[in-house]
This record gives C-alpha cells, sequence and structure tokens, in this order.
C-alpha cells in the first residue's frame, strides 16, 4: 500500500488470502515490514476450488480455505507498507511469506 500524501496516515484494509486445506488463520500472525504484529481480524469464506499454473505442466487442481482479512494499516508519508502473514511461533522470514496489500 503507498501513501502519496505528505502526512502519515492510518488506512482500514480488506484483503483475501488462501490457506491449504488443514491450516487455519488461528495459527497465523500479520508483520508490518518492521516486525512488529497487527492485529487483524479474518472471516472465513469457505472451502474453494483453485489451480496453479506450473510453467512446465499442466494446470495443478486443489481445494483451499479462503479468509478475507480485514486490519488498519500504518502508512506513513509519501512512503510505502508491505506486510506478512506468518506461522505465528516461527521466526518471521523471507521464506514464509504468504501476501502482500494489493490495493483495489
Amino acid at each position: 500500500m503507498f501513501n502519496c500524501y505528505p502526512k502519515q496516515c492510518f488506512q482500514p484494509i480488506e484483503i483475501v488470502i488462501d490457506l491449504p486445506l488443514g491450516k487455519k488463520i488461528e495459527n497465523y500472525s500479520l508483520f508490518d515490514k518492521s516486525g512488529e504484529i497487527i492485529e487483524f481480524y479474518a472471516k472465513k469464506i469457505g472451502k474453494v476450488f483453485h489451480y496453479e499454473l506450473p510453467e512446465n505442466s499442466f494446470r495443478k487442481v486443489k481445494y483451499v480455505n479462503r479468509y478475507k482479512i480485514y486490519f488498519v494499516a500504518h502508512l506513513p508519508a509519501y512512503g510505502y507498507e508491505t506486510f506478512k502473514l506468518a506461522i505465528k511461533h516461527n521466526k518471521l522470514t523471507d521464506s514464509n511469506l504468504l501476501l502482500h496489500k494489493k490495493d483495489n
């Protein structure tokens, strides 16, 4: 999310994410780019059909648990913020990156 104004702001964010079946949103935390935990509310949409399009094979079909996540982002003046959803008890690294903010 980018803030093009000269003052910092707080922006309500709503995004949709997919988690593999068997994974629960309660086991995840949301982090900003400095590693601070951000409180969020998640609403389960349900089990949905999804597929991947690998470069070297036909599409791979699977079902995923889809959630809608709501949170408030603190955006610096003339700046941007990125967000990571990671398993709560793991150290936050780039390898467990699951989401970036996508503005509508």
